[in-house]
């Protein structure tokens, strides 16, 4: 096994990544707000503000043999990198491919993710949406996915929802449900990309638009709509009708009143 992975070889599960940078949001109101839309960023250089975390698999991705974070501001040492469209500066996930295990192609599946962290405290709870732009950074070969999970401080899954990115150019939406008995119990949420590939199989995924929020509200219910949109004006001539209840005490006092006079 090559140095870099023993060295870091660590007892996680294959859905678990590693280490984090923590996402920076308003304090004064403890919801999550994020978004990157990556236009800032150098085509053909990491990008910065992403964690890059690895997990090393046997060639049929079964069998776990480490992991490792990585430098992702590296240039084209995988992870993230920024990429220029023509149209538009994206984010570029891919695989770690300067792995020295890699040198024999077909000898390791790498998982590579791709994510923000949070660590989970009052007034995180709700309702949120991981929305994203994404198309193929290159030829099909590799296994790319979106992924939204919740982990205790023992790096154990609490919660954890994904949505398929393989495939043509779409606007990609994963809701997500962040629960009160989460908070300010150390436990971490974190949202991104994962791509696999073995050896060096084509893996670019470009990503845009990236926003992690509140869900948006639910639009105001439609009223009923009027019956009688052009009603006929009032007669002013007409009688009024009295509902049966006025009736029936108007004619219990009438009685009243005429039993009184009839005493006298």
């Amino acid at each position: 096994m090559h140095p870099k992975i023993k060295r870091v070889l660590r007892c996680l599960g294959s859905a678990l990544v590693g280490a984090a940078s923590l996402l920076t949001f308003n304090t004064a109101q403890a919801q999550i707000d994020f978004s990157d839309d990556f236009q800032s960023q150098t085509p053909g250089s990491g990008i910065s503000g992403w964690t890059t975390f690895i997990n090393a698999f046997s060639s049929d991705c079964s069998t776990y043999l480490g992991g490792y974070s990585y430098d992702q501001t590296v240039t084209n040492a995988g992870g993230i990198v920024a990429t220029d469209t023509g149209t538009s500066i994206v984010a570029n996930v891919y695989a770690d491919y300067a792995n020295g295990d890699l040198a024999e192609p077909t000898s390791i599946c790498m998982e590579t993710n791709v994510f923000q962290q949070v660590l989970l405290v009052s007034g995180m709870d709700g309702d949120y949406e991981f929305t994203f732009d994404h198309e193929p950074g290159s030829a099909p070969g590799a296994r790319t996915l979106a992924f939204v999970t919740v982990f205790d401080s023992g790096f154990s899954v609490i919660d954890t929802e994904t949505v398929d990115t393989t495939g043509a150019a779409a606007s990609g939406i994963l809701s997500f449900t962040i629960q009160p008995e989460w908070l300010d119990a150390g436990n971490n949420l974190q949202f991104g990309f994962r791509t696999t590939q073995v050896g060096y199989a084509d893996s670019g995924r470009f990503y845009d638009n990236v926003s992690f929020a509140v869900a948006s509200s639910a639009p105001p219910p439609t009223p009923n709509p009027n019956p009688n949109p052009n009603p006929e004006p009032a007669n002013p001539n007409a009688i009024p009708v009295l509902p049966l209840w006025a009736l029936l005490l108007s004619v219990a006092a009438a009685g009243l009143i005429g039993s009184r006079r009839l005493r006298r």
